[in-house]
């Protein structure tokens, strides 16, 4: 009888700390002044856990056969910063450009080449689905020449390497120039 006089008396006392606990937090919470931000608005932002993150993008344009002129002053690829890498998050962009065509039953595919820990990679570019003609498995109900990218990824490159758009004719039935254009966007960090 008497431990379980004990036991009441310490779970009671233990269910009184707690509360304590409890209703005090509240009490300081409810003195808190409110934060009122005054200028400059909108309020800078930027990656406290990164802060040596900066941020990157360059349109790139090829064209196939090469050496045409449809890309203009657009260049298919650019060159990393020699002090930083470049971390490539997001694609963008459309093959053939707006204006130009593919015949049905040609088979294109637009890659990104890159230098990573010194070692060259080829990155494919996927059509988004439904938007692509020319090979049959791509081809849309709404007969659209081209087709777009959308694509996230993570993709490195080193410092003082290219990165450079490569847009090539896989089944050889490719008969006319044709143009694919590419944003890139990311973000470099010092190595």
């Amino acid at each position: 009888m008497q431990f379980r006089n004990h036991v009441i008396t310490l779970a009671s006392a233990g269910l009184a700390v707690i509360g304590g606990l409890m209703s005090s937090g509240t009490s300081i919470a409810q003195r808190s002044a409110p934060v009122r931000i005054v200028s400059p608005v909108p309020l800078p932002v930027r990656d406290v856990d990164n802060a040596a993150r900066q941020p990157f993008q360059a349109e790139l344009c090829t064209q196939a056969p090469l050496g045409g002129t449809f890309c203009g002053a657009k260049p298919s690829s650019v060159s990393v910063p020699a002090n930083r890498r470049l971390v490539i998050e997001y694609a963008s962009g459309r093959c053939p450009r707006s204006g130009f065509s593919l015949s049905n039953g040609e088979d294109w595919a637009a890659s990104l080449q890159t230098t990573a820990g010194g070692t060259q990679a080829r990155h494919l570019l996927h059509p988004v689905p439904g938007i692509a003609i020319g090979n049959p498995q791509l081809q849309s109900a709404m007969q659209l020449n081209g087709f777009d990218v959308t694509q996230l990824m993570r993709i490195y490159a080193d410092p003082g390497s290219p990165v450079a758009l490569q847009f090539e004719d896989l089944g050889g039935l490719g008969s006319n120039a044709i143009t694919c254009e590419i944003t890139i966007s990311g973000y470099t960090v010092t190595p």
